[in-house]
């Protein structure tokens, strides 16, 4: 009977970690410089965000556009563009009182986050699915 208690307990114990590390909103990476390319603020959504619905229509919304969701979870959405000859991965980052872009890697796009530099067309990307979004939440 003890024996059956303390696994009772410790899967308990487990689960409720396990959901509580799930359950973590996301940190804003610190860019080099203030207000360049690595972290972009979303505008467009009236807070709160109601969280499941803003995942299908990030989704759904930069699928749209040529990106590929490689992975979701709470609060994350990770994205990648690619062509022949360059990539660039970003995460959409939410929770219920903010939601951001921000730049994870690239190839063959010129990126330098101390000097605020990327391809001149990054930010248009974003702007895109911010669009898509905010016609469709």
């Amino acid at each position: 009977m003890y024996k059956k208690i303390t696994t009772l307990v410790l899967f308990c114990l487990v689960a409720t970690i396990i959901f509580a590390q799930e359950s973590v909103k996301p940190q804003k990476k610190v860019p080099a410089k203030e207000g360049n390319f690595e972290v972009i603020m979303g505008e467009m959504v009236d807070i709160p965000i109601d969280m499941e619905r803003f995942e299908e229509v990030a989704a759904r919304g930069a699928r749209s556009h040529g990106w590929k969701v490689l992975e979701t979870s709470p609060g994350v959405i990770k994205l990648k563009l690619e062509k022949r000859d360059w990539w660039v991965t970003m995460n959409i980052c939410y929770w219920e009182d903010e939601y951001w872009y921000e730049y994870q890697d690239s190839w063959n796009l010129d990126a330098k986050p101390a000097k605020d530099k990327i391809h001149r067309n990054y930010r248009r990307w974003i702007a895109n699915i911010e669009k898509k979004i905010y016609e469709e939440y």
